[in-house]
């Protein structure tokens, strides 16, 4: 039970810590612990062995701070068993440069997907690596960042003396290499591993697009409105075709439908909080849940009339110049929700 079995990542390099028959190996203050934590929604757990010394700890309470046992057994550390002094290591020739290749956000592979709890990824097991001017990697995880070293091509050692904030380890040293589709690969001390995602997969890129649709949608509604509105005061003719003015209707369909998609996800996803998950977690759902499970099909129908009436609003000449360009503006970030709902299979 207390022997490492055979590990892939220990295979990279002997610093990180590997696996047992059912607890994960580290080494904190210097000496080697076997421990596993254990949560659920309504209390949080952790046991710690040190077994050349006979010692162990466990630690249970209830709660929503899945680091609690962490801190606690850290300090245990720090009172009985002091880190030794570590020199901090110099920085070497070509770190700079190596270490920019790392830079980037990266992804916990133990994840989904293949269902829409992928979109889980922007939210749980996110790894940033930014590098200094002077080559130190800056790596942020779990709302805090720490600075890491190179000690060889590839390896890197956090120069925080104590444990950093990690479910699975000290997280004092991270090795790179490649994952089986290419990507960059981070393996830290534990049993997790990170692939650093594409640019189109990033959370800044994903939130950013979304925010923008938003703002688009919302834009071109009031425009749209006050356009009919001040029609109907001047008593205007309208100035489009009944195909044009049809055009129009299935955009505002679809912008209608796209902010209560994203409402609902909203509304759905708010953490509880004292437990810190969502009501969906719990079982507790809205009456109206059931609607955001054929809403984002109702987009597809209507984006794809959207893209109809975009090439014939040019080939007709449906509206002006402008409203030409608006509408194609529009048809653009119906493409790109649809493309991120695939993406993050939302439509599935």
């Amino acid at each position: 039970m207390h022997t490492r079995q055979l590990s892939p990542y220990t295979a990279l390099h002997p610093a990180l810590g590997g696996m047992t028959l059912g607890s994960m190996e580290g080494v904190f203050n210097g000496q080697r612990v076997l421990f596993h934590g254990g949560s659920t929604m309504l209390f949080d757990s952790g046991l710690y062995l040190l077994p050349d010394e006979n010692i162990g700890i466990f630690i249970t309470y209830s709660g929503a701070n899945l680091l609690a046992h962490t801190a606690l057994f850290q300090h245990f550390m720090d009172r009985y068993y002091p880190a030794p002094e570590m020199p901090v290591p110099a920085p070497v020739e070509g770190m700079l440069e190596r270490a920019r290749s790392f830079a980037g956000e990266y992804h916990q592979n133990t994840r989904s997907f293949t269902t829409a709890e992928k979109f889980n990824s922007l939210q749980m097991g996110v790894v940033n690596v930014a590098v200094d001017e002077e080559g130190y990697l800056l790596i942020t995880h779990v709302g805090e960042t720490n600075r890491f070293v190179e000690i060889e091509p590839g390896v890197h050692r956090n120069l925080r003396e104590n444990r950093t904030q990690d479910y699975f380890g000290p997280f004092q040293t991270v090795v790179f290499g490649t994952d089986p589709q290419g990507h960059t690969l981070l393996i830290s001390d534990g049993p997790m591993t990170y692939s650093r995602a594409p640019w189109y997969a990033s959370s800044a890129f994903t939130i950013l697009a979304l925010v923008m649709i938003l703002l688009l949608m919302l834009g071109s509604l009031i425009v749209w409105s006050l356009g009919f509105l001040i029609g109907l005061f001047r008593r205007r003719r309208p100035a489009t075709s009944k195909a044009g003015a049809a055009a129009r209707w299935v955009a505002i369909a679809f912008a209608l439908l796209t902010l209560v998609f994203l409402a609902g996800v909203v509304a759905t996803g708010a953490p509880d909080p004292v437990y810190r998950l969502p009501a969906a977690a719990f079982g507790v759902l809205p009456a109206w849940h059931n609607l955001l499970d054929w809403l984002p099909w109702m987009l597809v129908v209507l984006g794809a009339a959207v893209v109809v009436f975009a090439i014939l609003g040019w080939a007709k000449g449906y509206w002006r110049l402008l409203g030409r360009i608006h509408y194609t503006v529009i048809t653009t970030a119906v493409l790109l929700l649809l493309w991120i709902l695939y993406y993050w299979n939302i439509l599935s």
